[in-house]
């Protein structure tokens, strides 16, 4: 009998799961244990805004599992599968390329579904669409699939740094709160989604465009959530608040280098990377926890560094601040940015995401 490891003690499924739990009845052995760690809460923490999200998200995650077991059964285990390898994890009767085809599979369902029309169709579609990227990521460590624009920030900011266009919106809100995954800092994504059209096709008659989104963009301010923050550690709140704050300077940042190129207008640039990586640091130190999705806020300042003292740092800091999910993509990150300073300090005038094909590869995470 499968038996859910939540909080640490053994418990059936409930009946009230059922007809969708039904199927755990047929599972492989590897996959009955696939499904234990995926019912312990405790795996979710590493891709969550803030710890207070870790019950929400897991009983949104398995909602989704279970409501869509036959549809999405392929993007969850291939999503541990690779996860746990990644780590060094044990999996009895793991098999890596067995895990891959299982991936491919799951890729050839999520293509297959339709887009999302409101914020309740948006959750499920959108856990298919994390397990996909967390596989891909984990298992190939390299940038996630085609699949991987459809997801979030992280899917956006891939598209804009090459230059894709992203399959979908995300829709709004139907109220003020604080996203599982983007904390209060979710309204936003509808700007990065206009800018990955424009960077996409930029020409000068879409500087007008470029230029009113840079205004609306530093003129927003993220909303109070209904009910307050009482629920959340004085912790989470600082983290939601330099998470808000890096991750607009990134989309300003992004804006300014889509118009000037290194060494053109380079002090607002600098003031931004200050702010984002002197506010990072800060929040780490006071609240001794290092603020998560803050990996291409982080990236993206870290290409602005000039000086050698300061790079040594930020390769120091990649540790902290890059990729809680797949670890080894770190030496990726050192050797994207080595390559592009090295560039930057020979060159003049170019504009780093035209770069993005003559560097190494790397892969957008949390």
């Amino acid at each position: 009998m499968l038996t859910a490891l939540s909080n640490g003690t053994s418990a059936k499924i409930p009946r009230i799961l059922n007809p969708p739990g039904t199927a755990f009845a047929n599972l492989k052995p590897i996959e009955e244990y696939m499904v234990s760690q995926c019912l312990n809460a405790a795996n979710f923490t590493e891709v969550i805004i803030a710890p207070g999200f870790a019950h929400e998200m897991h009983k949104q995650a398995m909602c989704s599992f279970l409501a869509s077991f036959d549809q999405v059964q392929d993007g969850y285990f291939s999503m541990y599968g690779a996860l746990a390898s990644a780590r060094g994890l044990s999996i009895p009767g793991f098999d890596t390329e067995a895990n891959l085809r299982r991936g491919a599979l799951a890729i050839e369902k999520f293509r297959g579904l339709p887009c999302p029309k409101s914020w309740v169709e948006f959750t499920p579609w959108l856990w298919i669409s994390v397990n996909i990227p967390v596989c891909s990521h984990c298992a190939l460590r390299l940038r996630g699939s085609p699949a991987r624009s459809d997801f979030g920030d992280t899917g956006y900011y891939d598209c804009l740094l090459h230059r894709q266009l992203p399959i979908m919106n995300i829709p709004p809100a139907e109220a003020t709160g604080v996203d599982t995954f983007m904390g209060i800092y979710l309204p936003l994504m509808g700007y990065l989604f206009n800018l990955c059209h424009i960077s996409y096709s930029i020409e000068a008659r879409l500087l007008d465009a470029l230029d009113q989104l840079e205004k609306n963009v530093d003129s927003w301010q993220p909303e109070a959530p209904q009910g307050g923050i009482n629920d959340f550690s004085a912790a989470e709140v600082a983290h939601m608040l330099i998470q808000t704050r890096v991750h607009k300077t990134t989309v300003l940042l992004f804006v300014h280098r889509l118009k000037y190129g290194f060494g053109d207008r380079d002090n607002p640039a600098k003031r931004m990377t200050s702010s984002t990586l002197s506010g990072l640091d800060l929040t780490t130190t006071t609240t001794k926890q290092t603020p998560r999705w803050v990996t291409i806020p982080f990236f993206v300042a870290a290409i602005e560094s000039t000086e050698h003292i300061e790079r040594e740092r930020i390769l120091n800091s990649i540790a902290v601040y890059v990729d809680r999910i797949s670890p080894s993509s770190r030496e990726k990150m050192r050797a994207f940015l080595k390559a592009l300073w090295e560039v930057r300090d020979r060159s003049n005038r170019i504009k780093w995401l035209d770069l993005m094909g003559e560097l190494p590869l790397f892969c957008v995470s949390s």
